[in-house]
């Protein structure tokens, strides 16, 4: 006897939109698909044939599950009706979720090995020159999320 099947929703983004059955549209793929339940990331991944090596932000029912080069949601299994967004690592961050996105608890997890327990958008140590402190000590992030070593600090703040 067959197990039950669920219902998937599963956009591809950027370049990831060849992976799609039918080739997809210039920049996405939208893809209605049905899959026995127990189905997990890895087997989706498979079933496209989409490298894992390609695989980059990637968001399940809005919430944030990984990372380029993180892994950390390859044994997630699916529910029905889930909602699955995955973008190229090298796609930009998705502007709706800049100042913040819920994360998956294996996100989390996972980030905790990391270097200062850290996200990055690629796998790569970030620039040390970005993380100088100012003449205060302080690391000053700039609007862009960089620090801003020309920033003098707070104003009332004590000089050396």
């Amino acid at each position: 006897m067959e197990p039950p099947r669920i219902k998937l929703e599963i956009w591809l983004y950027g370049s990831l939109a060849r992976y799609a059955p039918d080739g997809g549209q210039p920049g996405y793929a939208q893809i209605q698909l049905e899959v026995p339940r127990g189905t997990c990331m890895a087997d989706l991944l498979s079933q496209f044939g989409l490298p894992r090596d390609e695989k980059g932000i990637t968001f399940i029912n809005g919430q944030l599950t990984d990372m380029p080069g993180m892994g950390a949601d390859l044994d997630w299994q699916f529910s029905q009706g889930d909602r699955v967004g995955i973008f190229h690592r090298q796609s930009m961050w998705p502007f709706q979720y800049r100042f913040g996105a819920s994360t998956s608890n294996a996100l989390k997890e996972a980030s905790r090995g990391r270097e200062g327990g850290a996200l990055y958008h690629s796998p790569v140590t970030p620039d040390p020159e970005l993380l100088a402190p100012t003449k205060g000590g302080e690391h000053r992030p700039t609007s862009a999320g960089r620090v801003d070593p020309s920033d003098p600090g707070d104003p009332d703040e004590k000089a050396d």
